[in-house]
């Protein structure tokens, strides 16, 4: 994965793989499904980021998700990022 290709996530590789060893010890099931863990990992990685829409029933209703994503977006002092249905 190229991270380097946005601007934004620039320098972010070293917190890249904690993020996602942190989001995959919250919940197991992100662990089974690679492609959603580094979507939700990119998200919180990016500063300006503040909703994520997905259709995905397991990243939309699990606590233990958001609340991981909660936790590593306020100790990276960045604002709530909302995980939605599209509209």
């Amino acid at each position: 994965m190229e991270l380097c290709s946005l601007p934004r996530l620039r320098g972010a590789f070293h917190d890249y793989t904690h993020v996602l060893q942190r989001l995959i010890e919250a919940d197991d099931w992100l662990r089974d499904n690679p492609t959603d863990v580094h979507v939700l990992a990119q998200a919180i990685l990016d500063e300006e980021a503040d909703i994520l829409y997905t259709t995905d029933t397991t990243l939309l209703l699990s606590g233990k998700i958001k609340e991981a994503v909660s936790r590593l977006r306020e100790e990276k002092g960045y604002k709530h990022l909302k995980i939605s249905l599209p509209t």
